[in-house]
């Protein structure tokens, strides 16, 4: 498949549920899937529950980077995003995007948002809504296999957020 590489995270994303500053390029041999949301649209809360079924299906092979786009300026701050991560029960890492910095880079439009990047890199498909997730599920299966069948799945385990 001839898709184009993912652009690589912007530096100015605040990090929170991680102890440290995530790469794509660094990922490889995953399949990623960013969630652009924001903790004020009743969609992207509801998206949440098709991520965690992602989450106890695969625990090995895929990554997912919540991509946090704050709607209101209230939403801006590290503490109320972080009371949020808590409050919804979000285990994976999560970026404040401020700016819409990343938001931009991967041209969304709308939470919620999924950008699914292969195990080479490559961003592969985009999902918009909060009814995608069994069509996630399926593109995630179907580029796990692609990963293996081309030889360049990693098998690690995927870390819990911090």
């Amino acid at each position: 498949m001839n898709a184009e590489l993912a652009p690589e995270l912007p530096g100015s994303l605040h990090w929170i549920n991680t102890d440290y500053d995530i790469a794509l390029a660094d990922q490889r041999g995953k399949v990623v899937v960013m969630y652009f949301w924001t903790y004020s649209n009743v969609n992207s809360i509801l998206f949440l529950q098709a991520l965690r079924a992602l989450e106890t299906e695969h625990d090995s092979g895929v990554v997912i980077l919540g991509v946090h786009c704050p709607k209101f300026s209230a939403e801006e701050g590290t503490d109320a995003l972080l009371k949020a991560v808590n409050r919804h029960f979000i285990r994976f890492p999560v970026a404040q995007d401020v700016g819409y910095d990343c938001w931009r880079r991967f041209h969304v439009e709308a939470w919620p948002t999924c950008a699914v990047i292969d195990a080479t890199g490559a961003l592969r498909e985009v999902l918009v809504g909060d009814r995608v997730g069994d069509a996630l599920l399926d593109v995630v299966n179907q580029l796990m296999d692609e990963a293996v069948g081309r030889g360049v799945r990693d098998f690690a385990r995927t870390p819990v957020a911090r």
